[in-house]
């Protein structure tokens, strides 16, 4: 079939399938996987609870950790930040949350028996089961995001209750009647 095309029309309709194909790469949207995360608050007492949420348009689950001052180095669970995530273990120790139909996803942290003081921390949201250290040495191929928040401790003032209990009402041994 080519035979009976010369050298140079052959050279053309190549040419021109490369240019084709480079038009069609160019109008083509590419468009990045992301993950994104917000934090219904930046400062949290110990015994809030924390909505995290956001958008994971690459992967079916969204895995979180944290770090911060006496913290393991590569992060620690949402859960019990003292310990840390493992990616390399089986099954891998993250906290996990699932990523809704829409790409939406949403973590509810308790937060009142965390075993950490008072400071700043970074929260980190991670596409695929990974800790700090391949979120630092490989940023390029890590699809992440991250916050800070921090944590205060609990110096507010309750004002106090009106004790209705007449000294008639109480017994000898301190109690009620």
């Amino acid at each position: 079939m080519w035979s009976r095309y010369t050298m140079r029309e052959i050279r053309i309709f190549i040419l021109c399938i490369f240019v084709l194909a480079f038009g069609i790469c160019l109008i083509s949207p590419v468009t990045a996987a992301s993950i994104s995360m917000t934090a219904d608050r930046d400062t949290i007492y110990f015994g809030d609870t924390v909505t995290l949420s956001g958008i994971n348009d690459e992967t079916e689950n969204v895995y979180l950790f944290i770090t911060g001052v006496n913290l393991p180095g590569q992060g620690g669970l949402l859960t019990n930040p003292r310990s840390f995530v493992c990616h390399g273990c089986y099954p891998i120790i993250f906290t996990v949350t699932d990523v809704n139909d829409d790409n939406t996803w949403e973590y509810k942290w308790q937060t009142a028996n965390l075993t950490i003081d008072a400071g700043t921390y970074t929260i980190y949201a991670v596409t695929t089961p990974v800790d700090l250290s391949w979120v630092t040495d490989e940023p390029e191929i890590i699809n992440y995001t991250s916050l800070s928040v921090e944590f205060v401790s609990d110096n507010r003032i309750y004002p106090q209750m009106p004790d209705n209990t007449a000294e008639e009402d109480i017994s000898t041994d301190g109690q009620p009647q």
